[in-house]
């Protein structure tokens, strides 16, 4: 799960169209996210990933934590059969 701040995520493309959810006020989007981080916690399944960094550090964070899941799993990750 990619958490970042409301506040933020709102600011990392201010030209993107908002959706109803977005148009609603900072404290509703904080319970929301508040929600999803307490299924994140209760939830082995579940991975909660820090987005308020560069697309390129949270596309590397996604694939390790992917990549170690597949190992785990003794399955080999995508490329990796080439």
């Amino acid at each position: 799960m990619l958490d970042i701040p409301p506040e933020l995520f709102k600011r990392r493309d201010p030209s993107r169209a908002h959706d109803r959810l977005e148009r609603e006020a900072p404290a509703f989007r904080r319970r929301v996210r508040d929600g999803y981080r307490l299924l994140a916690r209760r939830s082995p399944r579940t991975s909660l990933l820090n987005a308020d960094r560069s697309e390129s550090a949270v596309a590397a964070d996604v694939a390790s934590r992917v990549g170690r899941l597949l190992a785990r799993r003794r399955l080999a990750p995508a490329g990796a059969l080439t």
